[in-house]
C-alpha cells in the first residue's frame, strides 16, 4: 500500500510539474531599439532612426552592432544636413563625367522631391 502512496505522490508531482510548464506565458518578443532604427532608417525615416540608434547605444551597445549603429548615425547626420537641408551643412557635390574620362562639377538646376516630381534647385 506504501508504494501506491509513493506512486501516486510522484505522479501527482510530475503531472503537478507538467500542469505548471504548460501554464507558463510565452514572453513576447522583445523588439530592440536597434531593429525600430533599422525599419526607420529602411523606411526613409531618418529622425526616428536616429533617436533609436542613440537609444539602443546607451542602453546595451552591442560590441558588433555598436559600430553599425554609430555609422548609421553618422549616415544619418549627413542625409539629414546635406540633402534634407535641416541644418546648414555643404550640400552635396555633382559631378558629370566627360567622354575623355574626367569628373567635371555640374549643377543640376531641377531635382525630384519625394514624390517624383521635377522641382526648382535653390
Amino acid at each position: 500500500m506504501t508504494k501506491v502512496i509513493e506512486y501516486g505522490i510522484v505522479l501527482g508531482l510530475c503531472m503537478g510539474a507538467l500542469a505548471s510548464m504548460g501554464c507558463e506565458e510565452v514572453p513576447e518578443r522583445r523588439v530592440s531599439h536597434f531593429d525600430l532604427a533599422e525599419d526607420a532608417y529602411r523606411s526613409g525615416q531618418y529622425e526616428l532612426a536616429h533617436q533609436h540608434y542613440g537609444v539602443f547605444l546607451r542602453q546595451n551597445p552591442d560590441p558588433q552592432l555598436a559600430r553599425l549603429a554609430e555609422r548609421r548615425i553618422l549616415s544619418i547626420e549627413r542625409e539629414i544636413e546635406c540633402v534634407l537641408g535641416k541644418k546648414n551643412g555643404p550640400r552635396p557635390a555633382y559631378v558629370q563625367r566627360t567622354d575623355d574620362g574626367e569628373n567635371v562639377p555640374t549643377q543640376y538646376p531641377r531635382v525630384l522631391n519625394r514624390a517624383g516630381r521635377a522641382q526648382m534647385r535653390e
